[in-house]
C-alpha cells in the first residue's frame, strides 16, 4: 500500500471520529480541557505524543501538493509544531485551549476538522483502486 493512502486513511479516520465525538460530547470535553490546563504532567505527555507523531509523519512523508497528500503533510507539521509549543511554552497551550473552548471557535473548528477528515477518508478508501492493495486475511 502506498504510504500516502495509509496516512490518508489513518488521519481521516482519526479526524472524523475525534471531531464527531467532541461535537457530540461538548460539555464533557470542555470540562476535561479546563482540568488539563492545571495538569502539567498531562500537558507534557500530550506534547510528547504530538511531537512524536508529528516528527514521524514529517520524517516519513513530506509532500506539499494541492491534493490530499498536502493535507496529510499539513496535519503532520501541525502535530509537530503543537508538540513543540506544548513542550517549550506550556502556558501558551493552556491559553489556546481556553480560547478554543469558546462556542464559535469550538464548533467551527471541529466542523472544518470533520470535513478534512471526510476528504482524507474519501481519498484513502474510495479512490479507484485504493482497496485493491488491502491485505487479504485468510
Amino acid at each position: 500500500m502506498e504510504l500516502s493512502l495509509f496516512l490518508a486513511r489513518a488521519w481521516g479516520l482519526f479526524s472524523v471520529i475525534t471531531s464527531a465525538g467532541l461535537l457530540l460530547n461538548k460539555g464533557s470535553f470542555i470540562s476535561m480541557m479546563e482540568h488539563l490546563q492545571t495538569d502539567s504532567v498531562g500537558m507534557l505527555l500530550a506534547g510528547v505524543i504530538a511531537l512524536g507523531i508529528g516528527t514521524a509523519q514529517v520524517a516519513g512523508f513530506n509532500c506539499w501538493t494541492a491534493d490530499y497528500r498536502g493535507l496529510i503533510t499539513l496535519f503532520g507539521w501541525v502535530s509537530l509544531l503543537k508538540g513543540a509549543v506544548i513542550i517549550f511554552v506550556p502556558g501558551y497551550m493552556a491559553r489556546f485551549a481556553l480560547a478554543f473552548t469558546k462556542e464559535t471557535w469550538y464548533t467551527a473548528s471541529l466542523v472544518v476538522f470533520f470535513i478534512m477528515g471526510a476528504y482524507l477518508c474519501y481519498a484513502g478508501f474510495a479512490r479507484r483502486g485504493a482497496t485493491e492493495d488491502l491485505p487479504v486475511h485468510r
